[in-house]
């Protein structure tokens, strides 16, 4: 775990950069007191509590296995909340896969420790609710592959397939997939409805 040196680059992170040979390791969002020594253009070189591996699909996430733990930690694993795990998470998500599959991946928390990281931070929260919304994209595609390269010996294990994927993109997409439809109206131009009831008044004279 080496000193090194925080830039920032062109979208607003910082850049974690190994001091001996310059390569990027890892982005992060400033926290306001890195911020305002960057604007200041102070130097800032700091020491990483943690290592970077790469998981089997070749993404970087924080290691646990590194990160220095407390008397009272000890005998458990702390997965350090990192910008680079939260991307890979989302990546993750975004490729159809469950959260049950994404945690049994290297140096990924435990489904639990996700759930706490989204509730705990807006940006992944937020992030979470994009990237499901793309799983169910993924899904509905998904469905569609099955059925168009079914047969008549497994149409009956592919019906079930697919209504499961159809089912999991609802939940994932409800705006784009739902069954039921929402007229909504904005603040300017409300939706009226006229209920005709057959009564009709004469015109006075």
């Amino acid at each position: 775990m080496s000193d090194e040196i925080i830039v920032e680059n062109e979208i607003g992170l910082i850049e974690f950069r190994d001091k001996e040979t310059g390569e990027i390791i890892a982005t992060q969002k400033p926290t306001p007191k890195k911020q305002a020594k960057i604007d200041s253009g102070e130097p800032i070189k700091v020491k990483r509590d943690y290592d970077f591996i790469e998981t089997e699909d070749g993404k970087s996430v924080a290691d646990p296995e590194t990160f220095p733990l407390s008397a009272k930690q000890k005998g458990r694993t702390v997965y350090p909340y990192n910008v680079d795990t939260c991307a890979a998470i989302i990546e993750y998500i975004c490729e159809g896969l469950t959260l049950r599959e994404i945690s049994r991946k290297k140096g990924i928390p435990p489904v639990p420790t996700i759930h706490y990281w989204c509730a705990k931070h807006k940006d992944f929260k937020a992030d979470m609710a994009t990237a499901r919304k793309i799983r169910g994209e993924q899904y509905a595609d998904e469905a569609i592959d099955i059925a168009r390269n079914t047969n008549s010996m497994r149409s009956r294990a592919d019906k079930l397939k697919i209504d499961t994927l159809k089912w999991a993109a609802k939940v994932n997409n409800p705006e784009q997939f739902s069954d039921t439809i929402k007229h909504t109206g904005d603040v300017s131009n409300p939706i009226q409805i006229v209920v005709d009831t057959g009564i009709r008044r004469k015109s006075d004279t």
